[in-house]
């Protein structure tokens, strides 16, 4: 019963009544699923319905090799956005560093990242200027956020932005689980004239606790191919540029 419920609830909240008749189960059945499901953090209850949760971990070094072929290929395919003189925003996460591993080593361009792991990645690229963005380190994600990142980069206006994200639902937007590296990304994203994701599955269609924007600030989606097209149209709506990958 639970995953049915879990099924039903992917791409929009629904009221107890709806569920319960297309469930073919009652009303009560329908709450104590949702209670229950709230409670153990799969999903996250709202007036009237329920939106479901990314439960990933958030350690770095346990993320990393979570649908690490997935990731690769999304990063190709992202590496085609990033064009030669052009300053370029990459956001700390584990699909930005293997964007990274694919940046050819003829790019000339400048890089600004506030993730330490991405610097050392790109260290033996000889015509790519880096710079660091500093601040306070954020153990779990390995990236640099705070006032200090904040302040610098509101003195930027990056041409692209590679943002890191946990969670992507058509009606909550952009989310991650560290308040202050919400933050950041908000300001990322006010600092570059176009913003990407690349996406695996298993964020799409979730929340999480802190907003980092709407689907109005994304200009470029890059998803695994075979994502439902009832999926890919809520997303689409937002005047959103779809790439699809072959996986």
């Amino acid at each position: 019963m639970r995953d049915s419920v879990t099924e039903s609830i992917q791409v929009r909240p629904r009221f107890a009544k709806d569920l319960s008749h297309k469930l073919n189960v009652s009303e009560d059945t329908v709450r104590r699923d949702l209670r229950e499901m709230d409670a153990k953090g799969l999903i996250l209850r709202v007036h009237g319905g329920a939106f479901p949760v990314n439960s990933m971990s958030l350690l770095f070094s346990d993320r990393q090799e979570e649908s690490l072929e997935q990731k690769r290929l999304l990063a190709r395919t992202g590496k085609e956005l990033i064009k030669q003189g052009k300053v370029i925003l990459i956001d700390g996460s584990t699909t930005n560093l293997q964007l990274a591993k694919e940046i050819p080593l003829d790019l000339h361009a400048t890089i600004i990242t506030n993730s330490p792991v991405i610097c050392v990645e790109l260290s033996n690229h000889p015509n790519l200027d880096i710079m660091m963005l500093g601040g306070k380190f954020l153990k779990d994600s390995l990236v640099n956020i705070g006032t200090t990142v904040i302040d610098t980069l509101v003195d930027i206006k990056a041409d692209l932005c590679f943002l890191g994200t946990y969670s992507l639902h058509p009606e909550f937007g952009i989310s991650v689980p560290n308040f202050e590296e919400s933050l950041v990304k908000k300001q990322m994203i006010r600092s570059s004239r176009k913003v990407a994701i690349l996406l695996t599955t298993n964020k799409l269609n979730t929340i999480s606790n802190y907003s980092v924007g709407s689907l109005s600030d994304l200009d470029y989606l890059i998803v695994e191919d075979g994502v439902p097209q009832s999926t890919i149209n809520q997303y689409e709506q937002w005047d959103i540029e779809i790439i699809h990958v072959a996986i």
